[in-house]
């Protein structure tokens, strides 16, 4: 699809308001007596950076501009993001068992899929 699909641009307009790399913003909030491991930073993490990535790709803009009015270097943030997480022995994981994120296999693939993505961004710089 082109930037100009209306589920481009929706994800777009989402992330102008929710755009963070640390956690993925508004997941549900854990229940009194949830699974601690089950946090609301730390669900779906690897799965949302790769829906972002293909979002902002597909969107084409190297500058995200919030609707705070600041503009955010997204593939610059979300590389910095995913090298700060990797682990010693080069795999991605969560600590959360939520979709499975706490399998490196999983979370390694979902990663690498983020940064081949961004990586037309990152370039000439």
């Amino acid at each position: 699809v082109d930037k100009e699909d209306e589920r481009v641009q929706a994800a777009v307009g989402w992330l102008t308001t929710f755009f963070h790399t640390s956690k993925n913003p508004n997941f549900p909030a854990a229940r009194r007596g949830s699974n601690p491991t089950m946090l609301p930073e730390r669900g779906i993490y690897f799965y949302y950076l790769n829906g972002m990535s293909e979002a902002l790709a597909l969107f084409g803009e190297p500058l995200l501009l919030k609707t705070d009015g600041t503009e955010i270097d997204w593939a610059a943030q979300i590389a910095r993001r995913l090298i700060s997480v990797q682990k010693p022995d080069g795999t991605w994981r969560s600590e959360s068992s939520t979709m499975h994120e706490n399998d490196p296999n999983l979370a390694t693939s979902l990663a690498i899929m983020t940064l081949a993505r961004i990586r037309p961004f990152l370039e000439d710089r």
